[in-house]
């Protein structure tokens, strides 16, 4: 599975979750084996204009996003893409994973 988190920064496991998709300094990009155990973690800077973020995100394959805020019309735009959504998540990326 591959999982999409937006960070406050690019800290490994020790990334902070931002509140926002679009205000995101970055995107964590991690590929989860069915087991739950972390095979691969990158990041992508965030230095795309707001209305390309999403689209850019879901051309990664990505299965799940988890996210703190989201606005409504963006929660669509991944729904309508057949993304699932998790939202409310805050924290460290380590305590996020862990609790998926």
């Amino acid at each position: 599975m591959r999982i999409c988190i937006p960070v406050k920064e690019t800290d490994g496991l020790s990334s902070r979750v931002a509140k926002k998709i679009k205000s995101a300094k970055a995107f964590a990009i991690i590929d989860m084996s069915e087991t739950g155990q972390i095979e691969d973690i990158r990041f992508i800077e965030n230095n795309m204009d707001p209305d390309e973020v999403i689209p850019f995100l879901a051309s990664r394959a990505v299965d799940l996003f988890v996210v703190n805020e989201i606005s409504k019309d963006d929660e669509d735009m991944i729904l309508d893409m057949g993304i699932d959504l998790v939202k409310g998540a805050y924290g460290r990326l380590e305590r996020v994973l862990e609790n998926l």
